[in-house]
């Protein structure tokens, strides 16, 4: 017998279920249909769309101050399709191989399978917005059991991939962490339990019957490899629900090492002389004041402009700080923005290739040409930055590089991952690059803004020829390359 599937967008009520009491009936219903398998997607009619932009503008905007950074963002042109894909929730994290790795959700992903998958894992390698893609995993976490996952976010470090999931869309009754020790094709999960069932030991707090704030974490990225963190803590915003949310947003920390130990997570309850104070208990945890979302959103640290980044369907927040001040940098669409940027959802911000003040996201919609449509759509946004004489005292710092420097890769010769180090003795865009020995460029492993210091790059030499290449590092006018040799 030919399956059949009602494709009605869930993220169409994903933002709208609450504001009357006719789809208020309609949410039990899309939520007794998925539950039986019969309701992929639940999509809005117009009106609905209309009205809800004005609905989260106000709930995500409300009051915030305005950013003493930012002085106003644009989306450059119009959404870019780098590949055929199909699919929403692309969030993703720039890994130590130079790639990203992407989750996407309720889609055929990026090679088109002919069915759906309800989350899978991707790769993109190159430049942005030049990138192929690959698909990692199409069941993620796994195959079995089949509870209607989603990806919240994903983090990469440490050779190991991380993410956030939550189960099923819309109100998921949990939110939990899985892993990948091979960039994304086989997952384990953790402290996953279904609704009713038995938890074992290190079992997910992040749940419905708990009330949990945390449902849908929001992993904050810092640059390639987690390497722009300072503090060894992983920090994540959280929300309890997918859509629909109007409870403010939280802020958890972990130890990197102990981020798969649940009972190892801080929570943020407020200030105390200026400082962050933190409780182990969920239900002490306190919303960040003034950032709002309605729906999940994505979170980066910014090198360029030294701030924390949340970008949300409409708009973007930025601080100096995880835990704040957050400030309203601006909305990037709405009534009033280009109409090529309308109907998008749940956006991805990107730590990789950003420029002193620009970034790349991505993003979904449910929309006809030449709006965002249900695939992977690229933007590049751009901020105005104020004009400020504060300076922040970089160049009389005696522990940061005074001279450009690039050092011999370590181990060398090397099988298959050799680490290259460098040092940049201004802020500005970076590239290092592999080339073998006729010339030919083989891969691009960094092409970003960094700040002034000392970097690490990882080069992965899978899938290529063992013998002789050589790595270059460009930042401004200085220039270096050395020689590495790969052996098998």
């Amino acid at each position: 017998m030919r399956s059949w599937r009602i494709r009605i967008k869930v993220n169409t009520l994903k933002k709208r279920v609450y504001q009357s009491s006719i789809l208020a009936v309609s949410l039990v219903w899309v939520h007794t249909l998925i539950a039986q398998n019969v309701l992929q997607d639940v999509r809005p009619a117009a009106a609905d769309l209309a009205r809800f932009e004005v609905i989260e503008e106000r709930n995500e905007n409300g009051a915030a101050s305005a950013s003493p950074v930012i002085d106003s963002l644009w989306v450059e042109g119009d959404p870019i399709w780098p590949f055929l894909s199909q699919g929403d929730l692309w969030m993703n994290t720039w890994a130590d191989d130079g790639n990203l790795y992407s989750g996407w959700g309720d889609g055929e992903g990026v090679e088109r399978h002919g069915f759906w998958t309800d989350c899978g894992i991707a790769r993109f390698a190159g430049s942005l917005p030049d990138i192929d893609a690959e698909e990692r995993c199409f069941f993620a976490p796994t195959a079995q059991p089949v509870v209607n996952d989603k990806p919240s976010s994903l983090l990469f470090f440490g050779g190991r991939l991380y993410g956030q999931f939550h189960s099923p869309l819309g109100d998921p009754w949990i939110g939990y962490l899985a892993y990948s020790d091979d960039y994304g094709e086989t997952w384990t999960r953790v402290g996953f339990y279904r609704e009713g069932g038995v938890q074992t030991e290190n079992a997910s707090p992040w749940t419905r019957d708990k009330n949990s704030f945390f449902r849908c974490l929001f992993f904050i990225n810092m640059g390639q490899n987690y390497e722009l963190n300072t503090d060894g803590y992983v920090y994540g915003l959280g929300i309890g629900t997918e859509w629909a949310w109007l409870k403010g947003v939280r802020l958890a920390r972990v130890k990197k090492e102990d981020i798969l130990t649940y009972a190892s997570y801080e929570y943020w309850t407020g200030e105390t002389d200026g400082e962050p104070q933190w409780s182990s208990s969920e239900s002490d945890a306190l919303p960040l004041p003034e950032l709002r979302t309605s729906d999940q959103g994505s979170a980066m640290f910014h090198p360029g402009i030294g701030r924390f980044l949340f970008l949300t369907s409409m708009n973007l927040f930025d601080s100096p700080q995880p835990w704040g001040p957050w400030t309203h940098a601006g909305q990037w669409t709405g009534r009033f923005a280009s109409e090529s940027w309308q109907g998008g959802y749940q956006p991805g911000i990107i730590s990789k290739d950003t420029g002193p003040d620009f970034f790349w996201f991505t993003i979904s919609g449910q929309n006809e040409l030449s709006k965002i449509t249900y695939r992977l759509n690229l933007g590049k946004m751009f901020m105005k930055i104020r004009e400020t004489d504060v300076d922040d005292g970089s160049q009389d710092r005696p522990d940061l590089p005074a001279v450009f420097r690039l050092d011999q890769n370590f181990p060398n010769p090397f099988n298959p991952r050799t680490t290259i180090r460098f040092a940049t003795v201004q802020d500005g865009m970076v590239t290092c690059e592999i080339y073998n020995p006729i010339g030919e460029k083989m891969a691009t492993l960094v092409h970003q803004w960094m700040r002034r210091g000392d970097h690490d790059v990882v080069f992965h030499a899978e899938g290529f020829a063992a013998g002789i290449y050589f790595y270059k590092v460009q930042a401004g006018d200085c220039v270096q390359m050395k020689k590495c040799v790969f052996l098998k």
